[in-house]
């Protein structure tokens, strides 16, 4: 494995897709259209955001050894991703998601993780090979907690550079935090992560992340782009002013496409450039695989500037 491969690790569930004109209510029953089944699941979607980009990508999940599970592994070898460490549960369904998109662009997600869960501490340990040759790992929580904590051990033992996605939130042990380098969570999991109901201004939220925890801090804000704090930074970084018609996805896209630029040298300002740009033009289109840019559109987008 070469020295710029980025490991992924993270769930795989087929995204059932709705438009509606309104949230329904507890109770409620709202008229839908242009219902779709697609390619989802937050581990899949950011390895495919960083394979799109031109990132030397493997990917771990776990599959159901179902229909929806071989059209999964058709896909990841479209989409060029080493597939070598996937495991076929012979007890769980793939993961299922079930979106539902209204007029904005907002959207409200319930996921059935179903296989993801197989996928175990011990499942992990035996991953130290492709973990230890890699320049970057990048998790999230959609998926066994137990894996997910191993694989942040093992990368910690071997100095691999670590990004995680909290999300979806889940309580994870503060001191297993703490061994990753960049915590990547948006404004609603910062709270979660710091047991807080308030709502507080960015700049503050990540100063009480970057005390609590001792890593690298950038919370995602959505149109007002995300907020820094490292060690010799705290700031605000804009995004790119594109209309969004769909933001399914756009944290996905964020988090992969950080991952390709951090695998390939970047400094931490222009891995987030790269990032915002490629989340950026994600929430201008439909779906989400559908909407996951490549390299050249990102470089134009930046070439064009933030007016």
């Amino acid at each position: 494995m070469e020295t710029d491969s980025i490991f992924i690790m993270g769930s795989y569930a087929v995204g059932m897709t709705v438009e509606c004109p309104v949230f329904p209510d507890v109770g409620e029953t709202v008229k839908g259209t242009n219902f779709a089944s697609i390619y989802g699941g937050k581990g899949s979607n950011q390895a495919i955001a960083a394979a799109r980009l031109g990132g030397n990508v493997t990917f771990c999940t776990c599959l159901g050894d179902d229909t929806f599970g071989k059209e999964a592994l058709r896909l990841f070898t479209d989409e060029k991703i080493n597939k070598d460490y996937i495991k076929l549960s012979q007890i769980s369904k793939t993961g299922v998601g079930i979106v539902m998109v209204d007029p904005k662009g907002q959207n409200e997600i319930v996921i059935v993780l179903g296989a993801n869960e197989d996928f175990t501490a011990e499942d992990a340990e035996k991953l130290r090979n492709p973990i230890s040759e890699s320049g970057v790992v990048l998790l999230q929580l959609e998926f066994n907690l137990g894996a997910v904590v191993r694989v942040i051990e093992i990368a910690e033992e071997y100095q691999i550079p670590v990004i995680l996605n909290p999300a979806p939130y889940q309580k994870i042990p503060e001191e297993i935090i703490k061994k990753v380098t960049f915590l990547l969570p948006n404004e609603v999991e910062a709270l979660q992560l710091l047991e807080e109901k308030n709502i507080i201004e960015p700049s503050e939220l990540a100063e009480k992340l970057y005390k609590r925890f001792a890593c690298n801090i950038i919370i995602t804000l959505g149109k007002k782009g995300c907020y820094v704090r490292t060690g010799t930074l705290s700031k605000l970084i804009s995004t790119y002013p594109l209309e969004p018609v769909d933001t399914t996805g756009a944290g996905d896209t964020f988090s992969g496409a950080f991952a390709y630029a951090l695998s390939k040298g970047m400094s931490l300002e222009k891995a987030i450039d790269i990032a915002l740009a490629a989340s950026a033009i994600s929430v201008t289109r439909f779906g989400v695989v559908e909407s996951i840019p490549r390299l050249d559109e990102v470089l134009t987008i930046i070439k064009g500037g933030k007016k």
